[in-house]
């Protein structure tokens, strides 16, 4: 009778130089936050993560959002519900040691209703509106210098797209 054994897989990790990763942090203020003082919650977020060590690669402002669903967060003896929250995320690079005191940290703020903490690329993987806008409208410019005359040409281009 033959045996198998059973294979692991790895799955790769977001790697960097000396044991560091990159993570980001996407978070919800609570509205009742004032336009005025949330710059201060803001810079809450990033003392938080350049204490532990952790150096910021790419930020988004927080913006006025409609949430999907309402949400409640305790505070204290009240369970207020959330309807919109200021939304923004935070890049950064830290020793993955650290990440459970980042989380630890931002449990413990009261402004935030909710967080994300993921590890991910440095790489920008955003692609919004603007950018797409931006990068079709190179692309536009760039086609109509090269476009391709022949049906075979256009072949060869959507082969070469797709590869």
């Amino acid at each position: 009778m033959s045996e198998t054994k059973a294979k692991t897989v790895k799955t790769p990790r977001v790697k960097s130089a000396e044991g560091k990763a990159v993570y980001e942090v996407g978070y919800l203020v609570m509205p009742s936050v004032s336009p005025e003082l949330l710059p201060k919650e803001v810079d809450a977020i990033r003392s938080i993560v350049t204490k532990t060590g952790g150096d910021i690669i790419s930020e988004g402002a927080p913006e006025m959002k409609r949430l999907a669903y309402t949400m409640i967060k305790a505070v204290g003896a009240a369970r207020p519900r959330f309807d919109s929250a200021y939304f923004g995320w935070v890049k950064f690079e830290t020793e993955r040691g650290a990440v459970a005191e980042i989380k630890k940290a931002l449990d413990a703020s009261e402004k935030l209703i909710r967080f994300l903490l993921i590890e991910t690329v440095r790489e920008n993987t955003l692609y919004g509106p603007k950018i797409l806008k931006d990068k079709e409208e190179g692309e536009k410019s760039d086609a109509s210098k090269t476009a391709p005359s022949s049906e075979e040409d256009i072949d060869k281009a959507v082969e070469k797209l797709i590869a």
